[in-house]
């Protein structure tokens, strides 16, 4: 049995539109892939931040509280620099559960050993 022309041109077609269709699935899988690395990324990076601008807020707290206690020898900026010593603490601890690349970790490895030897010398 001999094809006609309308019969191998209908072929073809319908070989292009299932190849096109082919193509499209993967790619629209593909950026759904990226469309959730994407997010799990912003994720991380906003609690990140969040907690970056704690560690600001708590180590400058804290430097504050040193320097009154130095200069007045008063314990309450003792307690207040002990309880930013704890916040601090705290939120290096969170950190340290979001991050997950091998930079970040040495850089919080290195931020935690500078904190402990830091308070070491302050007591």
């Amino acid at each position: 049995m001999r094809l006609t022309i309308f019969s191998r041109v209908m072929i073809a077609h319908s070989t292009l539109i299932l190849l096109i269709l082919v193509i499209s699935l993967f790619a629209v899988g593909k950026l759904r892939l990226v469309s959730q690395l994407n997010t799990e990324a912003l994720t991380v990076d906003a609690a990140c931040i969040t907690e970056e601008k704690r560690l600001l807020q708590s180590f400058l707290a804290e430097m504050r509280n040193v320097e009154k206690y130095l200069l007045m020898l008063d314990l309450p900026f003792r307690h207040e620099c002990e309880n930013n010593k704890a916040d601090f603490n705290d939120a290096i601890i969170k950190i340290s559960h979001i991050i997950d690349s091998e930079g970040e970790k040495k850089l919080l490895a290195r931020l935690s050993f500078s904190m402990r030897s830091m308070s070491g010398r302050q007591t």
